[in-house]
């Protein structure tokens, strides 16, 4: 499914820049331990219109690029500019901090994209990285339960009959692949989904989630699941290594 697919217009909807506002909030108090001090150059790859990377802004007090590949789309004109993810047009080691937000399963060669994020990291630099979950039930792109755990061709039928596309057309990634192989590519990774269940300020707290939550608490053992293996979302939190 390319991003564009969904029609300009919602993506300057009230709806839209709504949720990406709110995305935006969640990011910020999940990463904020982190990167609360960091300083140089900031980016967010696949920023869309900009209005999260604006918001983001606004909640770091910190100037960050947006890099979008879809010119179409870009109606914020501050600080934008229009690139790919699989050849960002930054020099190696340059960006001290980089947000990946639910832009991984949109790419050709998901991959390729994360060694382009690892070239152009510095050392010691942060990636955030959020990504739906390849073993959470619900597929959210197509709005479908268990889509993405059908052969290809079953996937393809299904998507093109109910929602009128022309194939499956998102790669989803479990838990335990982006841990690995983002450990391969020489990070320190930290799961940032716990903060949403067990932190007590508001803003970490989304409404899709606080029944999770309540769950999580009732039952011993659900924490290591629910924050990890079969969370809805993939959130991470990674800094490159010095050496």
């Amino acid at each position: 499914m390319k991003r564009g697919s969904i029609g300009v217009h919602y993506w300057s909807s009230e709806e839209y820049v709504q949720s990406r506002r709110e995305r935006a909030r969640v990011i910020y108090g999940v990463t904020f331990h982190r990167l609360k001090d960091v300083q140089g150059i900031w980016v967010d790859v696949g920023a869309g219109p900009g209005v999260l990377k604006t918001e983001l802004e606004h909640l770091f007090g910190h100037p960050i690029i947006g890099l979008e590949r879809e010119s179409a789309l870009v109606y914020e004109s501050h600080r934008m500019m229009i690139g790919d993810a699989m050849a960002l047009p930054f020099h190696d080691k340059s960006v001290n901090v980089l947000f990946f937000n639910h832009v991984l399963e949109h790419v050709p060669d998901p991959y390729g994209a994360l060694e382009e994020l690892a070239r152009v990291l510095k050392p010691g630099g942060w990636l955030y990285l959020a990504t739906p979950n390849a073993w959470w039930f619900w597929e959210v792109h197509y709005r479908m339960p268990g889509i993405h755990w059908m052969p290809g061709p079953i996937r393809d039928v299904l998507v093109r009959v109910i929602r009128g596309e022309e194939r499956f057309d998102v790669r989803l990634w479990s838990y335990i692949s982006v841990i690995r192989t983002l450990r391969k590519m020489g990070f320190h990774v930290e799961n940032v989904v716990p903060l949403l269940f067990f932190e007590r300020h508001s803003y970490l707290r989304k409404k899709s989630w606080r029944w999770m939550a309540k769950i999580v608490r009732l039952i011993p053992g659900l924490r290591a699941l629910l924050s990890g293996l079969f969370a809805p979302n993939i959130m991470i939190l990674a800094q490159k290594r010095t050496a």
